[in-house]
């Protein structure tokens, strides 16, 4: 495994986790904030409407009846402020509800009650009373009908109350339950960037420190002079690269030993055919060379010995020419060297004298 690739891949993941992290943390702010807008512009509005609607309601309840008792006109103005105010109520409930069935279910269901006591009850009771006293069994008579009908708008509303409260409740869930996922997402993500840390921090060493250190120590042993020792290719990619360099560096020492070993081997081979050469030259050949002229000049004193002093002087001739065969055998592997022949005296000097 590359050692870039190593700490690229830590990298990566450490900005994935902070990634993931910080898109927890964004989506549970975009998703908070569009709950906590929906809670303050439709929820709490809607919260706020219902209570006005049941004030609405009761304020002409209140109205209707101090009116029937007394017929007095003032008591019919909380009346009539009431069935605007509920008039306003609806309409801005249904426009926050719009797209909650449910909630315009509980809606239809308390306009639907609120309009039966009026049509039922208060419109005809006031209209009633309008013209004259209403006889006080009558008067009953319509109150006990007018509190079933207005106990059923009360309960309707408060089935629409109840609605609006579990919007807000689900809606505060929501929020609650968004901002538990975005804290459990950061404490995991703070969770595996420890495990990430602790991991690098573990196998790192094992990874890089330990194969450099075996390595430094391996080149350290072949600079001073163990060519013969191999470094190792364990671990990382670049690591086996030093050591696939270093093992060339070492066989083109150890190459270049060996040529230098076997070019002295050569140098000393021909110093001392050299020196063979330059000892037959200098002494073997001279040493035969004034034995055949002890010989050339015994016949020449003697001639009645020539028949038997005549084949010692041929194989002087050729014990010369032997030698310098050898001579010239053992100085032609390298450079020439010079001619015996020419520093050697000519034979037909010994001919010559025996002649």
């Amino acid at each position: 495994m590359s050692i870039r690739r190593v700490f690229s891949a830590i990298i990566v993941m450490i900005v994935l986790l902070f990634g993931v992290s910080a898109a927890s943390a964004v989506v549970s702010s975009v998703v908070a904030g569009r709950a906590v807008n929906d809670l303050n512009d439709r929820v709490f509005v809607a919260q706020r409407s219902a209570l006005v609607l049941l004030r609405a309601y009761v304020n002409q309840e209140t109205g209707q009846r101090g009116f029937l008792l007394t017929g007095d006109p003032v008591f019919l103005q909380p009346y009539d402020q009431g069935r605007a105010d509920a008039a306003q109520a609806q309409t801005r409930l249904r426009q926050v509800l719009d797209g909650d069935a449910r909630a315009l279910a509980a809606l239809d269901a308390a306009t639907a009650a609120g309009n039966a006591w009026q049509t039922t009850v208060a419109q005809p009771e006031i209209a009633a009373r309008t013209v004259g006293p209403v006889p006080s069994d009558q008067i009953e008579s319509l109150a006990l009908t007018g509190k079933g009908l207005f106990d059923t708008f009360r309960d309707e509303s408060a089935g629409l109350q109840a609605v609006t409260n579990d919007m807000a409740a689900r809606l505060l869930h929501r929020v609650s339950t968004t901002q538990e996922i975005a804290r459990v997402a950061t404490y995991v993500s703070i969770g595996l960037l420890v495990v990430i840390v602790v991991t690098a921090f573990t196998l790192l060493p094992r990874l890089v420190n330990r194969p450099v250190t075996r390595l430094i120590g391996q080149i350290r042993e072949v600079s001073a002079g163990n060519y013969a020792l191999e470094i190792e290719r364990n671990g990382p990619v670049e690591i086996a690269a030093i050591a696939d360099a270093v093992n060339q560096m070492r066989a083109s020492i150890l190459a270049s030993i060996d040529d230098r070993v076997a070019a002295e081997n050569e140098l000393t081979l021909y110093d001392e055919h050299t020196r063979m050469a330059a000892d037959l030259h200098d002494r073997t050949i001279n040493r035969v060379f004034g034995l055949g002229l002890l010989l050339a000049s015994a016949v020449s004193r003697h001639p009645g010995t020539r028949s038997t002093l005549e084949p010692l002087l041929t194989e002087t001739d050729e014990i010369i020419s032997e030698l310098r065969t050898v001579i010239f055998d053992l100085s032609r592997a390298d450079e020439p060297v010079a001619d015996a022949s020419a520093s050697a005296d000519p034979p037909s000097s010994l001919d010559r004298d025996r002649r």
